[in-house]
């Protein structure tokens, strides 16, 4: 669970093998390919190659929009990339008949506008509703769309041309980075540590190749990759939005994970949109029905599904208060879901001062981080002086709250001489960089107005309890309103339309809200503490497709 460890490599072969190996790292997935500082070498021009790619992939893609529109594919809400294995990969190098029917396509295209125009200027005086349906009418219109209709048979083959084409464009871009001379070429980028040994063992079995690994020079931009377990990995693209790692951070996402999942199981807070959550998702995630790029997301939310439904558990919410209200209205009986720990309506205040114990713990463990990476970088007096100290602070004021809560002096007490032992801290080391006495002194005094930045920080995990207070009210709202017919055949009716409707609506509006302050209490509150971010991420040279999955099966 960390940040892979990026090597260094450089593959060295005979000019016959260039195109063979570069079409296996292609294949493998495992090397970004960067522009090698070789003096005395060559690089192919491949400018005109591409651009002459790029032409007939618009062609395909205009052509394709064309059968879109006119000859539209039942699809589901939910597809993948069909597969094809390697073997059956195929494309004739004569495509003249195919991009006879691109142009076709078009063709056809610009003759329905033309005709359409036509009828439209012809019976202009008609009411739009009636011009819209002689177009439909029109005998000419219906057969350019049936001379569509049948060239529909060739939209795989269209997808597998733009596929191919791209898998082109992205070859002749690593070959235009590949140093040439007049027998021999040299490929240099990165490659993860863990994977190197395999791939060098691998190029040079099957080619008259030398591969070389090394580390890389602390100049070098260096890209990042995460390698992370099931239960982590799905939040990387959290970290990913908000900026990869520099070369001194650590791995985020560990830590991260297991908040950004207690965050939303308790602002969504409801164990019947959890499950309905965490069964869509996890069927999606989980399933083959989605490419593995796209099923990352759905495990991510079905694990907040999961922890949705145990924070809705322990308030005592499946769809607010259903069933309650049905076996009151329906049955004549008070049966009701009872909180294993709290009911966040009954008892806000106490949630609220959980929130924000909650809110103190994360701020705590970003700064225990913050004092971890100063100390392993040598600075420990910047990690005592500018973090622990603040850290003393959180300690001390969380013991006074805690003392006065639980009517202890003692606790109270100590907690208060925790905090002015980290405010004298501060206020005597925060101004150590400035110049002169006064400099120093006013410095310090200065850095402790910092302190109503860390008040707001701790005060922004209220939205834990308001978000949560939202959601469970809405819902019970909706019970309610559902039951305005009483216990009649109508108002059973009415009940399941309006619980559909509104509880849907509840769902997506409570999922969407979760989500994004969720975000937001790791990208301002949690990530501000430690972390620097401005790394690049790793891009490696692969098989990047849009309607296909090429493998060797």
């Amino acid at each position: 669970m960390a940040i892979l460890k990026m090597n260094k490599i450089r593959i060295y072969g005979l000019l016959d093998d260039r195109n063979a190996v570069l079409e296996e790292l292609q294949k493998s997935g495992l090397v970004e390919i960067c522009e090698p500082d070789a003096q005395e070498a060559q690089f192919a021009e491949t400018a005109n190659a591409i651009a002459g790619f790029d032409r007939d992939m618009q062609s395909a893609e205009s052509a394709l929009s064309v059968l879109d529109e006119f000859a539209p594919e039942k699809s589901g809400l939910f597809t993948s990339k069909r597969s094809l294995s390697m073997d059956d990969y195929q494309m004739a190098e004569d495509n003249e008949a195919l991009v006879a029917t691109f142009s076709r396509l078009t063709d056809l295209r610009s003759m329905i506008q033309v005709r359409t125009q036509h009828l439209r200027e012809a019976n202009a005086k008609l009411p739009d509703e009636e011009q819209d349906e002689l177009v439909k009418q029109d005998p000419e219109v219906l057969g350019y769309i049936a001379e569509i209709t049948e060239l529909d048979g060739q939209r795989r083959q269209i997808e597998l041309f733009i596929d191919h084409l791209g898998l082109l464009k992205d070859k002749y871009q690593a070959l235009a980075k590949t140093a040439l001379t007049e027998h021999a070429f040299m490929i240099e980028g990165f490659i993860p540590e863990i994977h190197g040994a395999d791939l060098k063992a691998g190029l040079e079995s099957k080619y008259t190749a030398f591969v070389e690994l090394s580390e890389p020079d602390e100049e070098e931009d260096v890209p990042v990759a995460f390698k992370n377990n099931a239960f982590t990995a799905p939040v990387e693209t959290i970290t990913e939005t908000y900026s990869m790692p520099s070369t001194t951070d650590l791995d985020p996402n560990p830590i991260m994970s297991f908040f950004y999942y207690l965050f939303f199981g308790i602002m969504f807070g409801d164990a019947g949109y959890g499950l309905l959550m965490a069964v869509v998702c996890g069927y999606l995630g989980f399933s083959d029905r989605l490419d593995k790029e796209k099923r990352r997301n759905y495990i991510m939310f079905f694990y907040c599904g999961l922890s949705t439904v145990f924070w809705g558990v322990m308030f005592g919410g499946f769809f607010g208060d259903i069933i309650y209200t049905i076996s009151f209205t329906f049955f004549g009986s008070a049966f009701a879901l009872t909180p294993l720990w709290m009911d966040p309506i009954a008892q806000a205040m106490d949630l609220l001062m959980y929130s924000i114990a909650i809110g103190i713990v994360h701020i705590l463990i970003g700064l225990s981080i913050k004092v971890y990476t100063l100390s392993r970088q040598g600075k420990i007096v910047d990690a005592v002086c500018d973090v622990g100290f603040w850290m003393l602070i959180f300690v001390g004021v969380s013991g006074m709250a805690l003392g006065m809560g639980m009517e202890s002096p003692g606790l109270s007490s100590g907690g208060q001489w925790i905090t002015i032992a980290g405010a004298a801290g501060i206020a005597l080391t925060g101004g150590r960089k400035s110049k002169g006495i006064v400099g120093k002194l006013f410095g310090g005094v200065a850095a402790l107005y910092n302190i109503t930045g860390y008040i707001s920080d701790a005060l922004s995990y209220c939205r834990l309890m308001a978000l949560c207070l939202a959601s469970g009210a809405i819902a019970n709202v909706i019970n309610l309103l559902g039951t305005m017919s009483g216990n009649t055949v109508i108002g059973f009716i009415l009940f399941i339309v309006i619980g559909l409707f509104g509880h849907g609506v509840n769902f997506a509006m409570g999922a969407l809200g979760a989500y994004v302050h969720t975000n937001r209490l790791q990208y301002v509150e949690y990530f501000s503490k430690f972390y620097e971010g401005g790394g690049r991420k790793f891009v490696p040279f692969r098989m990047n497709t849009r309607f296909y999955r090429f493998s060797d099966e």
